[in-house]
């Protein structure tokens, strides 16, 4: 909170309880339990400007194509170039605060952790665009590929990478197996977040009034909704491939860790919190609960956990993302 204070991202008391209700804090605790504090301290707050910017940028804001180009422009030129910056010489609060979080990773990690969090940045901005532009005219299998980056699914292997305590190694990080593994198992929180954000954006989208009709969003549940089916198929076929994923990324990480590196098997460790602490922040945040901080529990889940495997579908759920099944045999 006091971070994004210091950017005037909570000049009213509207703002204040906005950002208070996003309760980054308690995604990067359970994210990043085994973390040093500098480091969670930095997730905490990219979680904030990132859920800032989606929530008053990209899904009710300015998230017309004039501004998201010049506002992608900006921001990649700022990561990129950091070191050409300071905080007085930017205008942007936005700027400011993206340039104080990408400093902060050139600090605290190593160079080739800073190099991935810049590139994988850089990617979810493309992704961004991309989305943006062309969602009304994709296939479910490119839809697949188009929202792990514009969710910033696959961003956050990057940022995993940066809060582990060393990079995996190059030939391991960019690994087919490795890859797939890493994809797959963001796709099975990006799953996740789609399910527990829909009554977020649905709420937000029709001013409070869930009266139906037409709204847009580049959720994954709304995308099926869109194509015909029903919320409750919708919902249904969004969690199937969350949990055929899920069944995947634990098949990859099961022949990944006899020969991973330290480093590796620190990331696959790290992964499988994030899975879990994505559900759990979720489930109970009030930023999902409550999406315009006026009306607590508006939006309410029922949730179960399995202890056994229900996955009896292992073909893989798209074309796009036939190569991550062929891992298995790889």
């Amino acid at each position: 909170m006091a971070w994004m204070s210091s950017y005037g991202f909570c000049s009213t008391p509207a703002d204040e309880r906005a950002i208070a209700h996003m309760m980054s804090a308690d995604l990067a605790g359970h994210w990043f339990p085994d973390q040093p504090t500098e480091r969670v301290q930095w997730m905490t707050d990219l979680w904030s400007f990132y859920a800032f910017v989606d929530d008053q940028r990209l899904e009710v804001g300015d998230a017309t194509e004039p501004f998201l180009g010049q506002f992608v422009g900006q921001m990649s030129l700022v990561i990129g170039q950091h070191r050409s910056f300071r905080r007085e010489t930017i205008d942007s609060p936005l700027l400011c605060a993206l340039h104080d979080l990408t400093r902060r990773v050139h600090e605290m990690s190593t160079p080739a952790q800073a190099a991935r969090y810049t590139a994988g940045l850089g990617n979810w901005l493309m992704a961004v665009l991309a989305d943006d532009k062309n969602r009304n005219s994709r296939d479910l299998s490119n839809f697949l590929v188009m929202r792990l980056g514009s969710i910033a699914a696959l961003f956050m292997l990057e940022c995993i990478n940066v809060l582990c305590p060393e990079p995996v190694p190059a030939h391991e990080w960019h690994h087919p197996k490795v890859v797939a593994a890493g994809q797959a198992a963001m796709l099975v929180a990006a799953c996740d977040n789609e399910m527990f954000s829909y009554g977020k954006e649905r709420f937000l989208a029709e001013g409070g009034n869930a009266s139906g009709g037409e709204w847009q969003s580049a959720n994954l549940v709304r995308f099926l909704e869109s194509r015909g089916s029903s919320i409750t198929q919708a919902f249904a076929t969004v969690a199937d491939f969350r949990n055929r994923s899920m069944w995947l990324w634990c098949r990859l990480k099961d022949q990944l860790r006899p020969t991973a590196s330290p480093a590796l098997a620190s990331l696959l460790h790290a992964i499988d919190y994030v899975i879990a602490g994505t559900a759990q922040h979720h489930s109970t945040s009030s930023r999902y609960h409550d999406p315009d901080g006026q009306h607590p529990h508006a939006i309410t889940f029922d949730i179960s956990y399995a202890s056994d495997d229900p996955v009896t579908n292992h073909n893989p759920i798209a074309p796009s993302l036939a190569w991550w099944w062929e891992q298995l045999a790889a």
